[in-house]
């Protein structure tokens, strides 16, 4: 699976693209973290102490949710502003020759 490109990434600039992949493999990390969890606390019996806490869980999920809120935060920039168009030169059609 290949990491997504924001959208509109033309704007974006390279160094922002290029943490989309980074930022990706931090989904991936937390998701695999996040089953090691359960795989862990699905072996324990019931009267057993938790694998691991929602405590822990915000923690881990705060981390994307700083590098995501970075990103979503970066604002677009204004367009260009549009060339004054041009006025042609006054003719001098009243004058002397």
């Amino acid at each position: 699976m290949t990491a997504p490109s924001p959208p509109g990434s033309s704007w974006w600039g390279e160094e922002c693209v290029a943490g989309s992949v980074v930022r990706w493999m931090q989904v991936t990390a937390f998701l695999a973290w996040l089953d090691e969890q359960e795989a862990a606390q699905a072996a324990k019996a019931a009267h057993e102490e938790p694998a691991y806490t929602s405590k822990q869980v915000l923690a881990e999920f705060d981390k994307l949710d700083r590098s995501f809120t970075r990103v979503s935060n970066k604002k677009k920039p204004k367009p260009p502003p549009e060339p004054a168009p041009v006025k042609p030169a006054a003719s001098d059609s009243g004058a002397a020759s």
